[in-house]
């Protein structure tokens, strides 16, 4: 009734597809108006998205079309960022998070150096070195009441900068949080001179690949 449509994908993601009218008032021009991602435990979610990360909640029941409207919720924006809302929901006391074989890998880009931002997080405590173990989930302590110094999350992998012959080079820096959840910073600069359109580049010679 309302025009929207949920599919399914091969590998079980969920995607929900609203009408243009509805999204519109509600975020920019970006087509991605939300992503949802089950957590574990809220609590020592946020201690990473919020704490360690700098995400700011967003005001709650935001009139995001497919956000739950459960109250074991928290959503979560960058400052300043009018993009899509990242949506946290913990799932019943002592149900793990399952994603098969996925790696539930989300990537930002950042105006930023990711490699300077990772040092300054480990310079601060917010994250552990690669190959920490991270703490164990279920203090149950909100982000402020730990305090934003506490680490709640690792450094996957040391930044590193990805290169494609004859095109710029991408900066990404790898985090990994309680619920093994992953996100990619990414070099906003490199990555927009990388992906720009050049002629010949929507066909693709599926014979060659």
């Amino acid at each position: 009734e309302d025009g929207s449509v949920t599919l399914s994908s091969p590998d079980g993601y969920h995607f929900l597809l609203v009408d243009d009218s509805v999204a519109d008032p509600v975020v920019g021009s970006d087509p991605v108006l939300l992503v949802s991602l089950w957590v574990q435990d809220l609590a020592a979610a946020l201690r990473f998205w919020e704490g360690s990360l700098g995400m700011s909640l967003a005001g709650s029941r935001e009139a995001v079309p497919g956000a739950t409207s459960l109250p074991n919720a928290a959503w979560l924006r960058f400052h300043g960022d009018s993009g899509p809302v990242l949506e946290l929901v913990e799932l019943p006391a002592g149900t793990d998070v399952d994603r098969g074989e996925a790696f539930g890998r989300l990537a930002f880009a950042t105006a930023r150096s990711p490699a300077l931002i990772h040092d300054e997080l480990l310079e601060a405590g917010r994250i552990l070195p690669e190959g920490s173990e991270i703490p164990p989930i279920g203090s149950g302590l909100s982000a402020a009441a730990e305090g934003a110094a506490e680490a709640s999350g690792r450094a996957l992998h040391a930044p590193v900068s990805l290169s494609t012959p004859g095109k710029p080079d991408v900066e990404v820096a790898i985090f990994q949080d309680t619920n093994g959840h992953e996100v990619c910073l990414v070099g906003a600069g490199g990555f927009s001179a990388l992906a720009t359109h050049t002629p010949g580049a929507d066909f693709i010679n599926w014979t060659a690949r």
